[in-house]
C-alpha cells in the first residue's frame, strides 16, 4: 500500500473540521485516512500551521537523536562470564 503524506496545512485543516463538528467517520472517509491516523493527528488541534510544522520538526529531530544517545560506545567491552561456576553442584 502506497503511503500518502499530507502537508502540515492539510493535517491542521482536517483537525479543525473535526473540531467544528464534522463527524470523524465521514471526515476520514473523505480524506482517505484511517481512524488511527486521525487520532494521531489530533496532537495538532488548536495549532496554526506554522506552530504545527515546528512541532513536527522537533518530533522528527527527537526521533533521530534518540538512538545516538542510547547507543553504546564502540570501544566498550561487555563483561564476559567466567568459565568457572560459582554455584554449588553446577560443576
Amino acid at each position: 500500500m502506497k503511503r500518502k503524506r499530507c502537508s502540515v496545512e492539510q493535517i491542521v485543516a482536517v483537525v479543525k473540521q473535526a473540531e467544528l463538528g464534522l463527524p470523524v467517520a465521514e471526515l476520514i472517509r473523505q480524506v482517505g485516512i484511517s481512524e488511527q491516523t486521525f487520532y494521531r493527528w489530533k496532537e495538532y488541534a488548536g495549532l496554526e500551521p506554522a506552530q504545527a510544522r515546528e512541532l513536527k520538526q522537533l518530533a522528527e529531530e527527537n526521533l533521530g537523536a534518540a538512538p545516538l544517545a542510547t547507543a553504546p560506545e564502540q570501544s566498550q567491552t561487555w563483561p564476559r562470564f567466567s568459565q568457572t561456576s560459582k554455584c554449588q553442584g553446577m560443576d
